[in-house]
């Protein structure tokens, strides 16, 4: 378990790993704690697209993470400073996404 004590950030970065985890929203909610008064989350994510198997909720994956990210974001009202999908036409894009707690 990270102990961050006093210390506090003026970004946090997830970068390819919130879709590992099953419950995302929890470590947006946990490190954010750890930002500077105005600090920025940055997150990206490769959107590879699911399987039958993901789209009916039996695994988490990529777009089903982001899926959960972006409500998670709305519900908390968090500002969102950049939204946008990066990549070359022959591979599936990247996903950025900028905001504020």
């Amino acid at each position: 378990e990270f102990i961050s004590g006093e210390e506090r950030w003026d970004c946090i970065i997830f970068n390819e790993m919130l879709y590992y985890s099953q419950d995302p929203q929890s470590l947006l909610l946990k490190f954010s704690n750890f930002l500077k008064p105005n600090g920025i989350v940055i997150i990206s994510i490769y959107q590879k697209r699911d399987s039958l198997r993901a789209r009916l909720g039996f695994s988490m994956t990529n777009a089903r993470c982001t899926r959960i990210v972006k409500a998670f974001i709305a519900s908390k009202q968090w500002t969102v400073e950049k939204d946008q999908k990066i990549g070359r036409p022959d591979r599936e894009p990247w996903w950025l996404l900028v905001v504020r707690p």
